[in-house]
């Protein structure tokens, strides 16, 4: 266990040593993009809502709607990423979900474990007042000892720090830096999202929690700047991380 812990903290540390954390993402540590896809597209997210099954994980979700890809090829998201993470930033997860109070949820307020990481959640429905994403501003620079030790006390933080309330709309992009203490609210209301997750490319010396998870593609991901094809296993039509 010693063991892994160190491995992590180096692996994490040597793949945050190229993130410049510069753009429009330095500022607060999080963005929010409204109005992202175009009437076309967005008369396909109740087939993405639809395909949710309960609070469990989609992680074919890019292959079962290629469209939701965009991200990975827009020039301002990319710009966003790279200015942030550095020129060897690239996709390491993607997966759909629907959240609810009952299922699996990360509740406390939190950092990732794994340095700086860019996570862009996909509004499929409106988010509301019981159901979203709480950060705390500019603690996106924290740097960490322990990486281990991400829960944090909830009385503490809230006593010392301001949380800001992301509230995201149907067809928003909410931009946030993992590193930041971040939480979620939820209740009997759906929250239901697409996210992507990016890290520098030395961190997928890791599989798992740091670095590349498993994730199923369609194949035309495959000409994003944003992913690694070193790491990928091509089958009929798709394509998926090592």
């Amino acid at each position: 266990m010693m063991l892994g812990k160190i491995y992590q903290k180096y692996v994490v540390r040597f793949g945050d040593m190229r993130a410049t954390l510069s753009g429009p993402l330095a500022e607060r540590g999080y963005l929010l993009i409204h109005n992202y896809f175009d009437t076309d597209d967005l008369k396909r997210f109740p087939e993405v809502s639809a395909s949710f099954i309960d609070s469990q994980e989609s992680k074919d979700i890019i292959k079962k709607f290629p469209f939701l890809a965009k991200p990975l090829f827009d020039p301002n998201i990319i710009s966003i990423i790279r200015d942030y993470l550095g020129s060897k930033a690239v996709l390491d997860y993607a997966s759909g979900r629907r959240f609810l109070a009952s299922g699996s949820k990360s509740d406390s307020w939190h950092h990732d474990s794994v340095g700086h990481r860019i996570k862009i959640f996909m509004c499929i429905t409106d988010q509301d007042e019981s159901t979203h994403t709480q950060v705390i501003p500019n603690t996106h620079l924290i740097k960490y000892t322990d990486y281990q030790n991400s829960r944090l006390n909830t009385s503490d933080i809230e006593s010392r720090h301001e949380p800001h309330k992301v509230i995201g709309a149907k067809n928003d992009l909410i931009i946030f830096d993992t590193n930041m203490m971040h939480k979620g609210v939820y209740s009997n209301v759906p929250r239901e999202i697409v996210q992507f997750e990016f890290s520098d490319i030395r961190k997928s010396m890791l599989k798992g929690h740091v670095g590349i998870r498993q994730s199923v593609f369609d194949e035309s991901v495959v000409a994003s700047p944003l992913v690694s094809k070193k790491h990928l296993i091509f089958q009929k039509g798709s394509v998926r991380f090592v």
